[in-house]
């Protein structure tokens, strides 16, 4: 016999044993459509291959007929078992489970698949059982409502919450909120200025308000400039058998229109100056010793003719050696490159061939970021071509790197140093999903990242310029800091202080268990095993920019050592974000993935089974792997989970959720390729989810 859901009646209270309450009767009937309900059975029958259409729409809890429901749960159990859905499977499952004589046995199945002309309609019959089981969904909730506001024993704030049900099961799309970011740079700490050097810090706050920009900024490239300067020359050892060398790599994300190239001119343009100045007293030096070399390379063409004209052996013999001699002695003559501190957007064999001429030491600083861009263009465009990524893994550890050149023996750098200043645009950071290798590679993991709150739309017209004895000490200082270190031509190395090897310790040991399974910093291990020595790094270059005139003593102290720390909390939680924003953090990245889901088929609601059911993979093999990822989605609003019914089965249905409009609107829901895991960055990174 067929059992349908009654809603509505009278209703005792629990207070009041006399009392009866009537709600929302509908003439004893519910709102339902038993035509549309058949009608999505009869299109499955039809054509198997439509289920996948159905489900994304309807689960079984939210048909009215009992048998309705039991036929379509039959039919997902086939769908999900990848087996031929028609008249004679449906039957055998549901002669398996006890059912098949209860929904009225074979012939009703055929009743169903003949009354259904085509299958074409079956997502338009969906959305209007799934609808009006939304309906009575509203009206039980509503009945439960006014059940518990006439009970005394429930107290106010119980009731709220009912009514908050009720409201959700309720809400139309005009009353949605926009959907908060699953990554909201606004959230992220702020660079810590003060942990830089004094001048520096002062210098990178008026740079900042100067240009209206975010203090990150500034303090990134700051910190990129004190690196180019000892990067190359000075190595910090923070015990026996450890020693860091101090060019970092740092990386600035923010979109157009951030005046990056002012930031990045202003904080750079001391060391150009620098470059520039010792380019002019090297030039003698390389003039004349270039002079030099070409005339003893003419002479030599001289004696190889003279030798040709000879006319006795003897004559030939001598012009003969004459040339040789001459022409090892041009071989000996060394002529200098000329002096580079800085590059820009250099290709992987132009970098390579600068670090061998520079003696290990350059700095790539740019606000355009078309390094980075090539560093994921090289392996996009020659994957599996063993393509040469050495220099930017060498050029960071300061391994030996060998470096060919046509026509001349192999020349080995023996300790390259290259440090990188970039700020990009998000869409590179993105572009990095795309080259795994990348990351299999290491080349991500030895970044510092920022990814700072944008000023738009909060930005003066008139702020106050950088003043004038700021920027002069800035400029002074950075080029005492470059000639000191310079004029240590052997090379410094400068030691942890025992206290200062005990705090770099302490931190690591506090760093280490987060990076075990299920902890916060798993899914960027890589990343965050460098960051020990990052810190080091970060460390002396602290220590050096207080003492620019090259009284730095033997030991970095502890102070130092501090306020690299808190440069390295700052980094953690940047590139936690960035990570996601490229694909490495599960659970940001599988959301990005329903949201991309949702996108695609337009959907206004659905249930957790049909969302495992599409979106399953090696990361998803069970349907509580997908539970995450929806958490997120709903507690950041992209989703709402839709008050679950009695299922008619006797069954717990599927959890079904409504989805915000704004996540379906691809202007709204920014990032939303397959894996990239970017879904609703929102800050510099991307456009806020709530403009």
């Amino acid at each position: 016999m067929t059992r349908e859901r009654p809603v509505g009646g009278s209703l005792r209270t629990a207070g009041d044993p006399a009392a009866t309450f009537h709600v929302l009767s509908f003439n004893g009937v519910p709102p339902h459509n038993l035509e549309a309900e058949v009608a999505v059975l009869g299109s499955i029958l039809l054509d198997r291959h439509v289920i996948a259409r159905a489900r994304d729409l309807v689960d079984e809890g939210d048909f009215f007929r009992e048998n309705n429901a039991t036929i379509y749960q039959a039919a997902l159990a086939l769908a999900q078992r990848s087996q031929p859905i028609d008249n004679v499977t449906l039957a055998a499952e549901l002669e398996r489970n006890g059912m098949l004589e209860r929904i009225g046995g074979r012939a009703h199945l055929a009743l169903l698949q003949e009354s259904v002309p085509t299958a074409a309609n079956v997502e338009h019959y969906a959305r209007e059982v799934r609808d009006l089981a939304t309906k009575r969904r509203i009206a039980e909730e509503a009945r439960q409502l006014a059940a518990a506001a006439h009970d005394p024993g429930v107290d106010v704030v119980a009731l709220s919450d009912r009514a908050d049900i009720l409201r959700a099961a309720a809400t139309r799309e005009a009353l949605w909120n926009a959907p908060l970011p699953l990554l909201d740079a606004a959230a992220l700490p702020a660079f810590p200025l003060e942990a830089l050097p004094g001048w520096c810090a002062a210098y990178a706050a008026a740079l900042a308000e100067a240009t209206q920009t975010p203090p990150d900024l500034a303090g990134m490239i700051v910190l990129a400039g004190l690196a180019t300067c000892a990067g190359g020359r000075v190595r910090v050892e923070v015990r026996h058998g450890w020693e860091e060398p101090l060019n970092l790599y740092v990386l600035v994300a923010l979109p157009p229109g951030e005046r990056k190239s002012a930031v990045f001119e202003a904080a750079t343009a001391p060391l150009s100056d620098f470059e520039e100045d010792r380019s002019r007293a090297l030039a003698p030096i390389v003039t004349a010793a270039a002079t030099r070399r070409r005339a003893l390379e003419r002479a030599v063409e001289s004696a190889q003719a003279e030798a040709a004209k000879a006319k006795t052996s003897s004559a030939r013999e001598m012009a003969i050696e004459r040339a040789t001699q001459l022409a090892a002695e041009a071989e000996a003559v060394i002529v200098p490159a000329a002096y580079r501190l800085l590059a820009d957007d250099a290709t992987p064999e132009a970098l390579a061939s600068l670090l061998a001429e520079q003696d290990g030491r350059l700095a790539v600083l740019s606000a355009e970021g078309g390094v980075f861009g090539q560093m994921a263009g090289r392996y996009s465009t020659a994957r599996g071509t063993g393509a040469n990524l050495d220099v930017y893994l060498k050029g960071h550890a300061g391994d030996r790197l060998r470096v060919d050149r046509k026509g001349r023996p192999p020349e080995y750098v023996k300790r390259p140093a290259l440090t990188i200043g970039l700020a990009v645009q998000p869409d590179v950071l993105r572009a990095m999903a795309d080259v795994p290798e990348l990351r299999a590679l290491g080349i991500l993991a030895r970044f510092l990242y920022a990814l700072p709150v944008s000023r738009m739309g909060s930005r003066r017209a008139d702020p106050d310029p950088v003043p004038r004895n700021l920027a002069d000490d800035y400029a002074a200082n950075l080029c005492i800091l470059a000639r000191s270190i310079e004029a240590a031509a052997a090379g410094v190395l400068i030691r942890f202080a025992p206290a200062s090897h005990r705090m770099l310790n302490d931190y690591a040991a506090r760093l280490e268990p987060r990076l075990a399974e299920e902890r916060d910093l798993r899914s960027m291990a890589d990343w965050a095993g460098k960051l020990t020595g990052a810190i080091a790094r970060v460390a002396a270059l602290v220590h050096l920019g207080r003492n620019v005139r090259g009284e730095w003593g033997d030991e970095v102290p502890t102070d130092a050592v501090e306020a690299a720390i808190s440069i390295g909390d700052y980094a953690i939680a940047h590139a936690r974000a960035v990570f996601a924003l490229v694909g490495a953090d599960p659970v940001v990245e599988q959301a990005g993935r329903v949201l991309r889901w949702i996108h695609d088929r337009g959907l206004t609601e659905f249930s957790r089974r049909a969302a495992f059911d599409q979106l399953r993979s090696a990361r998803v093999p069970k349907v509580t792997d997908l539970d995450p990822a929806l958490a997120l989605l709903v507690a950041h609003e992209y989703l709402a989970p839709v008050p679950s019914a009695h299922s008619p089965t006797g069954g717990r249905p599927s959890q079904r959720f409504r989805v915000n409009p704004y996540a379906r609107n691809p202007q709204n829901s920014q990032n939303l390729g397959e894996g990239s895991g970017s879904a609703g960055f929102a800050g510099s990174a991307v456009t806020d989810a709530r403009e």
